[in-house]
């Protein structure tokens, strides 16, 4: 009865996330991931890994492998927009992907040394979403939070 809430509304989203997380958490835990919402996130994660914390770098790993899961996943939807538009399937290989930002992929594979020849070879020949897809999905089945 004695006491007297204020409307939110002259408050913006971060003031109110602040804000929810302060009454939710005294402590302040265990919202770990609160500074990577914050602008320069990239900043911040580049900062901590460099730091050397154990969780800083398990979490840098994770969003860098949920990064290339959501990269695989928009080559995939590009892929089959092309098949849509060109009414045949449409499967962009890594080969093609990089030469469209410049770098000559065959060549890289070419004048590799031995074994990783063959190895550039086959991974250019398969699709680049599969390929980054596999990473990123193999990554955060490898850096997955512990409990």
């Amino acid at each position: 009865p004695g006491v007297r809430l204020r409307p939110l509304g002259h408050l913006s989203v971060a003031q109110r996330w602040h804000l929810y997380n302060a009454r939710a958490h005294p402590q302040g835990g265990p919202a770990p991931f609160r500074r990577y919402l914050q602008a320069g996130a990239a900043s911040v994660i580049l900062r901590e890994i460099k730091r050397g914390t154990g969780d800083s770098r398990m979490a840098a790993f994770r969003l860098i492998s949920w990064i290339l899961v959501a990269l695989a996943i928009a080559l995939l939807g590009a892929d089959a927009i092309s098949s849509m538009e060109a009414g045949e399937p449409v499967v962009r290989t890594s080969a093609e992907v990089l030469a469209l930002i410049g770098v000559n992929g065959p060549a890289v594979a070419e004048n590799s040394p031995g074994g990783l020849a063959k190895a550039f070879a086959t991974v250019l020949d398969l699709p680049l979403w599969a390929v980054l897809g596999l990473i990123g999905v193999v990554m955060t089945l490898i850096f997955r939070p512990m409990e």
